[in-house]
């Protein structure tokens, strides 16, 4: 009768393998363990008190089915009823019928990972954890059992729970010595080791994983973020455009992709990538109005307001458009209309906070810098309330209103005001790079004492700071401490020998002290950890004209400006060293000119734009420009130099000597300083 018993179990069990394809299923070795479920449940831990009883005692079931010799029909049977239940969400006979089957086989590895797979997934961690260990025990060379073992100890390990994490990876790397072609391995290494912070080891492991799996928009993902980590930005890039190529929605790779651009400053691939979101989703507001400002940003007024009558002509209520087509006619200096779409954005929202605040920025823009100030303050004072109790979001509003009052009074060139707002900041923000706008109110205002005291009481709040440091080095490389200075950036170096920004801060470190040797070897040195920076070659270009290696400077200039001709920086610095040397006088002008159409507002760039109408005896057009120069940057000393250089030639002496005692009250440089204070001696004697 038993062994009537047992053909008939059998005949059961073909017919369900026939209809499930079950028994095929379970010899085959997955590329996934977790994608042959077919509901891709999530676990909820149950109550771990039973579980963990469990895989401690003695089961009897096992030490029984020791001494039996394997059935494995009836073992197939019982799993494939299980699967079915499993199938219609009845975990709990699911996980019954699997206990069944391992009787029927107890020394099968494979059929213990899919009991621990099953239970993991009902919650039931602990045991699964037990049963997957039997299944390593009974087959060393199982990858699955390895592989499931490392996501279980994984799953399990808590925050600080390094030896976990550290058995984790050891069965991970079983499966890539059993199979190295199992991709599974090398992307859950690479992920461990992202978390781990070791992005070059992460690197190794995705690279292959990816030469294994091919276009997996997850590997892509994952070695942009290790590459971006690791301080490589252009193969994070490289990768995030390889994912977007597959999947062209996905919003995060978007993001990521969006912010190493703005980081990098690579504003026409920024533009590009915006134009595509936006293509691909016109009703998209966030990313259309993410295009209209990254555009205004980049100064292509034109391009700007072409976008924004656009979001317009979708929403004629849009304020915040209106706000932003002002900023657009503002640059394209068609003042009319940019005060005529501000005043439509007030009508539409008057009282909406985000409208007021870029009110504030294009006040400042078109030149009305205390006006945006004042709207800044009005913003703040409006949101303050009697019990001083405030959601996250109207605390960082708050903080934003203060930190830009601040900002634009330093452009203004008024750090004692700047000092003020600043301080109101610091005492509210735990925003290290506000305490760092502080240091430089106080450096911009030759404070340099409450600047040094100031940075190291910032440092002690916020020691792994490196941009607090700079701040340090550089107050104390004005005070002529240029030693010390130095030692503080050169530690910093030592801790990160790629971070290119501590080679710049130690190079105007060493510009600060007048040694302009090792201002150059600095740069070249840092030159050499990225070759194709643009900013350190035009950081090395002012160290030559500082050094007075004219030649070389332009040499670089002319360089860089062939690259990139709408680079406003470049071709202000290049046309104001042509005009002051009084050389290639219209050249220099022409190049300035250009800075001023890119940026029109930029005080430094009126001032060259001025000097350069100066020197070619233009001083009509020369005064007009100095003084909207000063009107932007009040306390600049150079400015108010070369207004007195005017004056002077024009015969006014008395606006001549006032303009002069402002430079030197205003001035950093003793060098400078003692030049001005000769001319005001010999204005005297005349």
């Amino acid at each position: 009768m038993a062994k009537k018993k047992h053909s008939l179990k059998s005949i059961v069990l073909q017919w369900i393998m026939a209809a499930t394809g079950v028994l095929a299923a379970l010899h085959a070795v997955p590329g996934n363990v977790w994608a042959q479920h077919p509901h891709g449940r999530v676990p909820q831990e149950r109550s771990s008190a039973a579980d963990a009883d469990r895989s401690k005692a003695i089961n009897l079931d096992d030490e029984l089915a020791k001494d039996q010799p394997a059935d494995r029909a009836a073992a197939y049977y019982h799993f494939a009823i299980a699967r079915l239940y499993e199938s219609s969400d009845d975990v709990e006979r699911a996980i019954s019928e699997l206990r069944e089957a391992v009787k029927f086989d107890w020394e099968s590895s494979r059929l213990r990972s899919e009991f621990a797979t099953t239970l993991f997934r009902a919650g039931s961690f602990a045991e699964a954890v037990a049963e997957v260990r039997k299944a390593v025990a009974l087959d060393k060379n199982n990858a699955d059992a390895h592989y499931l073992l490392g996501f279980f100890t994984l799953r399990m390990a808590g925050a600080n729970s390094q030896k976990q994490i550290n058995e984790a990876i050891r069965e991970f790397e079983e499966v890539i010595r059993i199979d190295p072609e199992d991709s599974r391995g090398y992307l859950s290494l690479g992920q461990i080791y992202i978390s781990q912070k070791d992005y070059e080891t992460a690197i190794k492991y995705l690279e292959k994983y990816l030469s294994l799996a091919g276009d997996s928009p997850e590997g892509f993902y994952l070695l942009a973020t290790a590459y971006e980590a690791a301080g490589k930005k252009g193969q994070a890039i490289e990768n995030l455009k390889k994912l977007l190529a597959i999947n062209p929605g996905l919003d995060r790779a978007t993001n990521m992709l969006i912010d190493l651009y703005a980081r990098s400053n690579d504003v026409d691939n920024l533009i590009d990538l915006l134009r595509k979101a936006v293509a691909a989703e016109k009703s998209n507001p966030v990313r259309r109005k993410q295009l209209a400002t990254v555009l205004l940003n980049a100064r292509r007024y034109d391009e700007a307001s072409a976008e924004l009558l656009s979001q317009i002509e979708a929403d004629e209520n849009n304020a915040l458009a209106y706000v932003q087509l002002g900023r657009a006619y503002a640059g394209l200096r068609q003042i009319d209309k940019a005060h005529e779409a501000f005043v439509k954005a007030r009508q539409i929202e008057s009282d909406d906070k985000e409208v007021l605040y870029y009110l504030s920025l294009a006040y400042e823009e078109i030149g009305e810098s205390e006006k945006a100030v004042e709207q800044l303050k009005s913003l703040f004072d409006g949101t303050t309330k009697m019990s001083g109790i405030y959601t996250p979001q109207e605390r960082e509003e708050r903080l934003t209103y203060l930190r830009q009052m601040g900002v634009i009074e330093l452009r203004m060139g008024d750090p004692t005001k700047a000092v003020v707002t600043l301080s109101r900041l610091t005492d509210l923000s735990d925003n290290p790079r506000d305490f760092e706008l502080l240091v430089t109110a106080y450096r911009n205002g030759k404070d340099y004492e409450k600047a040094l005291a100031s940075s190291e009481e910032a440092i002690k709040k916020f020691p792994e700071d490196k941009y607090l440091k700079h701040q340090k080095a550089l107050t104390l490389a004005q005070r002529g401490q240029a030693g010390p200075a130095a030692a503080l950036i050169d530690a910093l170096i030592e801790r990160d020998p790629k971070d290119l920004e501590n080679y710049t801060t130690l190079c105007e470190v060493y510009i600060q002290s007048k040694d302009f040797d090792k201002a150059e070897k600095t740069i070249l040195k840092a030159a050499t950890i990225d070759t194709a920076n643009d900013s350190l070659r035009f950081r090395l270009a002012t160290v030559y004209e500082r050094s007075k290696a004219y030649d070389k400077a332009e040499t670089l200039f002319l360089d860089l400006l062939q690259k990139n001709p709408k680079n406003a920086e470049t071709l202000n610095y290049l046309g104001y060293m042509l005009a002051d040397r009084g050389v290639k006088l219209e050249k220099a002008l022409d190049y300035v000119k250009k800075a001023v159409e890119l940026d029109p507002n930029n005080g430094a760039y009126l001032d060259s734009l001025g000097w350069a109408y100066f020197k070619l005896n233009q001083l009509n057009l020369a005064e007009e420009n100095l003084r909207r120069a000063v009107s932007r940057l009040k306390n600049d000393p150079t400015i108010h130099e070369h207004l007195g250089d005017l004056y002077f030639k024009t015969g006014d002496l008395n606006r001549a000597e006032e303009a002069w005692q402002k430079a030197v009250a205003n001035g950093n440089e003793a060098e400078e300083i003692a030049k001005v204070k000769t001319k005001l001696q010999n204005l005297k004697k005349r």
